[in-house]
Protein backbone atom coordinates (compact mmCIF):
# COMPACT_ATOMS: atom_id res chain seq x y z
CA UNK A 1 0.00 0.00 0.00
CA UNK A 2 2.81 2.42 0.90
CA UNK A 3 4.61 1.64 -2.34
CA UNK A 4 1.39 2.21 -4.31
CA UNK A 5 0.94 5.58 -2.59
CA UNK A 6 4.46 6.66 -3.44
CA UNK A 7 3.93 5.68 -7.06
CA UNK A 8 0.55 7.41 -7.13
CA UNK A 9 2.08 10.63 -5.77
CA UNK A 10 4.59 10.61 -8.64
CA UNK A 11 1.78 10.07 -11.17
CA UNK A 12 -0.48 12.74 -9.63
CA UNK A 13 2.40 15.21 -9.61
CA UNK A 14 3.18 14.51 -13.28
CA UNK A 15 -0.50 14.92 -14.19
CA UNK A 16 -0.62 18.23 -12.31
CA UNK A 17 2.46 19.45 -14.19
CA UNK A 18 0.44 18.98 -17.39
CA UNK A 19 -2.82 20.45 -16.02
CA UNK A 20 -2.88 22.04 -12.58
CA UNK A 21 -6.63 22.72 -12.69
CA UNK A 22 -7.74 19.19 -11.84
CA UNK A 23 -9.00 19.15 -8.27
CA UNK A 24 -9.24 15.33 -8.36
CA UNK A 25 -5.49 14.99 -8.80
CA UNK A 26 -4.79 17.28 -5.85
CA UNK A 27 -7.36 15.33 -3.82
CA UNK A 28 -5.84 11.96 -4.71
CA UNK A 29 -2.34 13.19 -4.01
CA UNK A 30 -3.50 14.60 -0.67
CA UNK A 31 -5.00 11.25 0.28
CA UNK A 32 -1.74 9.49 -0.56
CA UNK A 33 0.35 11.97 1.40
CA UNK A 34 -2.02 11.56 4.34
CA UNK A 35 -1.72 7.76 4.21
CA UNK A 36 2.06 8.16 4.32
CA UNK A 37 1.84 10.53 7.29
CA UNK A 38 3.19 13.48 5.30
CA UNK A 39 0.74 15.90 6.88
CA UNK A 40 2.01 19.22 5.50
CA UNK A 41 2.09 17.93 1.92
CA UNK A 42 -1.36 16.39 2.38
CA UNK A 43 -2.72 19.67 3.73
CA UNK A 44 -1.27 21.66 0.82
CA UNK A 45 -2.77 19.27 -1.73
CA UNK A 46 -6.18 19.26 0.01
CA UNK A 47 -6.23 23.05 0.20
CA UNK A 48 -5.45 23.30 -3.50
CA UNK A 49 -8.20 20.79 -4.27
CA UNK A 50 -10.69 22.88 -2.26
CA UNK A 51 -9.49 26.08 -3.94
CA UNK A 52 -10.23 24.59 -7.35
CA UNK A 53 -13.53 22.98 -6.34
CA UNK A 54 -14.86 22.93 -2.80
CA UNK A 55 -15.45 19.27 -1.98
CA UNK A 56 -16.49 17.51 1.20
CA UNK A 57 -13.80 14.83 0.98
CA UNK A 58 -10.92 17.31 1.09
CA UNK A 59 -12.56 19.56 3.70
CA UNK A 60 -13.29 16.55 5.96
CA UNK A 61 -9.66 15.41 5.64
CA UNK A 62 -8.46 18.93 6.52
CA UNK A 63 -10.76 19.02 9.55
CA UNK A 64 -9.57 15.61 10.73
CA UNK A 65 -5.90 16.54 10.30
CA UNK A 66 -6.41 19.81 12.21
CA UNK A 67 -8.10 17.85 14.99
CA UNK A 68 -5.20 15.38 15.19
CA UNK A 69 -2.77 18.29 15.37
CA UNK A 70 -4.79 19.83 18.25
CA UNK A 71 -5.60 22.84 16.05
CA UNK A 72 -9.15 22.98 17.35
CA UNK A 73 -10.12 26.40 16.03
CA UNK A 74 -9.01 25.44 12.53
CA UNK A 75 -10.87 22.12 12.79
CA UNK A 76 -14.02 24.02 13.81
CA UNK A 77 -13.68 26.26 10.74
CA UNK A 78 -13.49 23.25 8.44
CA UNK A 79 -16.44 21.58 10.18
CA UNK A 80 -18.45 24.78 9.67
CA UNK A 81 -17.76 24.56 5.94
CA UNK A 82 -18.94 20.94 5.93
CA UNK A 83 -22.08 21.87 7.84
CA UNK A 84 -23.02 24.22 5.02
CA UNK A 85 -22.46 21.66 2.29
CA UNK A 86 -25.04 19.19 1.01
CA UNK A 87 -24.61 15.48 1.60
CA UNK A 88 -24.14 12.97 4.36
CA UNK A 89 -21.17 14.81 5.91
CA UNK A 90 -23.39 17.63 7.21
CA UNK A 91 -24.75 15.91 10.33
CA UNK A 92 -21.39 14.34 11.25
CA UNK A 93 -19.70 17.72 10.86
CA UNK A 94 -22.31 19.31 13.13
CA UNK A 95 -21.63 16.72 15.84
CA UNK A 96 -17.88 17.21 15.57
CA UNK A 97 -18.22 21.00 15.59
CA UNK A 98 -20.40 20.98 18.71
CA UNK A 99 -18.04 18.55 20.46
CA UNK A 100 -15.24 21.11 19.99
CA UNK A 101 -17.29 24.28 20.47
CA UNK A 102 -18.74 22.97 23.71
CA UNK A 103 -15.53 23.96 25.51
CA UNK A 104 -15.33 27.45 24.00
CA UNK A 105 -19.01 28.37 24.26
CA UNK A 106 -20.71 26.15 26.83
CA UNK A 107 -23.47 28.67 27.50
CA UNK A 108 -24.87 28.02 24.01
CA UNK A 109 -25.49 24.32 24.62
CA UNK A 110 -26.99 24.31 28.11
CA UNK A 111 -30.33 25.91 29.00
CA UNK A 112 -30.93 27.20 32.50
CA UNK A 113 -34.22 27.87 34.23
CA UNK A 114 -33.92 29.70 37.53
CA UNK A 115 -36.61 29.81 40.20
CA UNK A 116 -37.16 30.07 43.94
CA UNK A 117 -38.29 26.81 45.55
CA UNK A 118 -38.95 26.60 49.28
CA UNK A 119 -37.37 30.06 49.64
CA UNK A 120 -34.10 28.83 48.12
CA UNK A 121 -32.74 30.04 44.78
CA UNK A 122 -32.22 27.12 42.39
CA UNK A 123 -31.61 26.54 38.72
CA UNK A 124 -32.25 23.59 36.45
CA UNK A 125 -29.61 23.06 33.75
CA UNK A 126 -30.57 21.05 30.64
CA UNK A 127 -27.94 19.54 28.36
CA UNK A 128 -28.94 20.39 24.78
CA UNK A 129 -25.50 19.79 23.28
CA UNK A 130 -26.09 16.33 21.88
CA UNK A 131 -23.05 15.11 23.87
CA UNK A 132 -22.83 13.58 27.33
CA UNK A 133 -20.50 15.47 29.69
CA UNK A 134 -18.56 14.35 32.77
CA UNK A 135 -19.28 17.57 34.60
CA UNK A 136 -19.82 21.30 34.38
CA UNK A 137 -19.33 24.50 36.36
CA UNK A 138 -22.14 27.01 36.66
CA UNK A 139 -21.83 30.66 37.63
CA UNK A 140 -24.59 32.45 39.55
CA UNK A 141 -24.64 36.25 39.52
CA UNK A 142 -27.67 37.94 41.11
CA UNK A 143 -28.79 40.90 43.16
CA UNK A 144 -30.73 40.35 46.35
CA UNK A 145 -32.14 43.58 47.77
CA UNK A 146 -29.74 45.51 45.52
CA UNK A 147 -26.68 43.65 46.84
CA UNK A 148 -24.66 41.69 44.27
CA UNK A 149 -23.90 38.05 44.96
CA UNK A 150 -21.82 35.55 43.02
CA UNK A 151 -21.33 31.83 43.38
CA UNK A 152 -19.79 29.00 41.39
CA UNK A 153 -21.38 25.54 41.62
CA UNK A 154 -20.15 22.31 40.02
CA UNK A 155 -22.24 19.40 38.79
CA UNK A 156 -21.32 15.86 37.87
CA UNK A 157 -22.13 13.84 34.76
CA UNK A 158 -25.00 14.99 32.59
CA UNK A 159 -26.36 12.85 29.78
CA UNK A 160 -27.74 14.13 26.47
CA UNK A 161 -31.04 15.84 27.25
CA UNK A 162 -30.41 15.32 30.96
CA UNK A 163 -31.12 17.84 33.67
CA UNK A 164 -29.48 18.74 36.95
CA UNK A 165 -30.78 21.01 39.69
CA UNK A 166 -28.20 23.27 41.34
CA UNK A 167 -28.33 25.47 44.44
CA UNK A 168 -25.94 28.33 45.19
CA UNK A 169 -26.96 28.19 48.86
CA UNK A 170 -28.97 31.41 49.07
CA UNK A 171 -32.23 31.48 51.03
CA UNK A 172 -34.66 34.34 50.51
CA UNK A 173 -36.88 35.98 53.11
CA UNK A 174 -40.49 36.95 52.44
CA UNK A 175 -39.54 40.55 51.65
CA UNK A 176 -36.33 39.89 49.73
CA UNK A 177 -36.23 41.26 46.20
CA UNK A 178 -34.38 39.22 43.61
CA UNK A 179 -33.13 40.97 40.44
CA UNK A 180 -30.50 40.85 37.68
CA UNK A 181 -30.38 37.06 37.67
CA UNK A 182 -27.65 35.64 35.46
CA UNK A 183 -26.86 31.93 35.48
CA UNK A 184 -24.46 30.45 32.95
CA UNK A 185 -22.40 27.36 32.33
CA UNK A 186 -18.78 28.47 32.41
CA UNK A 187 -16.89 25.19 31.99
CA UNK A 188 -17.58 21.73 30.63
CA UNK A 189 -15.67 18.52 31.35
CA UNK A 190 -15.95 15.63 28.85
Amino acid sequence: EIRNCRQAIVLYTKALELDDNRYQDFLGRGQCYQMLGQWQEAKESYLESVRLLPNATAVKALADMALLAAQYQQAKEFYLILMASPGHQRELAKQEFVALDLFDNPQIYFMSQTLVRDRELTTVITNQSGHAVRGLDVSFDVEINGEGRQAEVSAGALQVGGQVQLYPGWFLGDNDELSKIRVSVTRVRR
